[in-house]
């Protein structure tokens, strides 16, 4: 398989042979699968694995831990978390579109969690259990919470409060920091781990509500109330209209102030390893990639919006002007 890495942060710093060295025991496994499910993997993945902030997350933790970029527990980790993403997307492509999931997606996503249950299970022999379990548990609390949201608001009662809603985000999403507790096991080092798990809940947020902004059509489509689609049906008069969205989409306040949230949440998690013993200078560097690229859309967006205000001031009328035209004398 040809897994394409974009010149990311991780492309960048990494380097493209550390990242498909990590990748090889994922990319080697689906091309030996059966066609059908081989297919069924591609299809499923595009080019989302390779560049994936969670796939490449245990060559930033590995740091604060004391471990160097190249260790095998890191190569692990990332293939374990290659196999984690594909079985994520299995998973929500089953929950989310159970009439169009082909049944080979389901023999998939079994072979998928088994995959990545290894991988785990090498780093922390006996451990990993414990700690995917509860990682799981706290996902499938969290979506439960979502869904639940979701379902409240498509009835016409009250959304959660954006706070409500961070706390469903992050705890759906603490799946996704799993090298962290199994790294901490590995080395017996238990210094990092909570200051640790504290950034990736802010990072959490951030990513999650990253994708929100780019992906509202489908959530409209699929009756899913995030706050950005909320924000676009509390500021558009006709909700099932996308194109109507899309203005509120340029129009409403309420867009930038969810970019001023995340812009909060990756200050919080700087200031969360702002005075730690351990070394996280990668992780920081991290932060700070994302740090300028929110700044650097929330620039953007503020422009569109002014270019909105203008455009509408100069096509509309002067004050007490009348659009009726008025006859010449004579």
């Amino acid at each position: 398989m040809n897994v394409y890495v974009n010149r990311s942060y991780f492309a960048e710093t990494l380097g493209l042979e550390r990242i498909t060295r990590g990748l090889a025991p994922f990319t080697r496994w689906v091309e030996q699968l059966d066609p059908d499910l081989a297919t069924c993997c591609r299809s499923l993945l595009g080019s989302e694995v390779a560049y994936s902030n969670l796939v490449n997350l245990p060559f930033l933790v590995a740091e604060p831990f004391g471990l160097g970029l190249d260790h095998e527990w890191i190569t692990e980790l990332v293939a374990g978390n290659a196999f984690m993403l594909t079985y994520f997307l299995a998973s929500d492509q089953l929950v989310d579109c159970p009439a169009r999931a082909h049944r080979f997606l389901v023999l998939l996503a079994t072979r998928l969690h088994v995959e990545m249950w290894k991988h785990y299970d090498r780093v922390a022999p006996g451990r990993a259990a414990h700690i995917w379990g509860d990682l799981v548990a706290d996902h499938v609390r969290g979506v439960l919470a979502e869904e639940a949201h979701h379902a409240a608001c498509r009835a016409g009662r009250s959304p959660l409060d954006l706070l409500a809603y961070q706390r469903l985000v992050v705890e759906k999403n603490r799946y996704g920091m799993a090298a962290i507790p199994l790294l901490a096991a590995a080395t017996g080092n238990r210094e990092p781990e909570e200051r640790l798990r504290q950034m990736y809940d802010c990072i959490a947020v951030e990513i999650e509500f990253d994708d929100d902004l780019k992906d509202w059509r489908e959530d409209v489509t699929e009756g899913r109330f995030t706050p950005v689609v909320s924000a676009l049906a509390a500021a558009a008069p006709h909700r099932a209209d996308p194109d109507v969205l899309a203005a509120a989409l340029v129009t409403s306040p309420a867009i930038a102030s969810m970019l001023d949230l995340v812009q909060a949440r990756l200050d919080e998690a700087l200031q969360t390893l702002s005075n730690v013993r351990f070394s996280c200078v990668l992780l920081r560097q991290w932060i700070e990639r994302h740090r300028a690229a929110n700044q650097h859309l929330k620039a953007e967006y503020v422009a569109r919006q002014v270019r909105s205000i203008l455009a509408r001031s100069v096509a509309a009328p002067p004050p007490g002007s009348t659009s009726r035209e008025v006859p010449h004398a004579g």
